[in-house]
């Protein structure tokens, strides 16, 4: 499965397709490298930095049939 078949499965984007004509798009390369791509999005005002995330938390505690969050 390559990256554009992945990304319309996962996240159902589908980047062969034209979101303003709908017309066949064609990818010629990707961006791999982090200062790049940094500086690209740095020059677009766009935010670089991954978000922090949070731990996951564990299930909810049960009590007969009632659940405590």
């Amino acid at each position: 499965m390559n990256r554009a078949q992945r990304l319309k499965k996962v996240f159902g984007i589908d980047i062969q397709i034209c979101s303003n004509c709908r017309g066949k798009v064609k990818s010629i390369s990707a961006i791999e490298e982090n200062q790049l791509i940094q500086k690209i999005l740095t020059h677009k005002g766009e935010d670089f930095r991954i978000p922090k995330l949070f731990p996951p938390r564990g299930p909810p505690e049960t009590e007969g049939n009632l659940i405590t969050l």
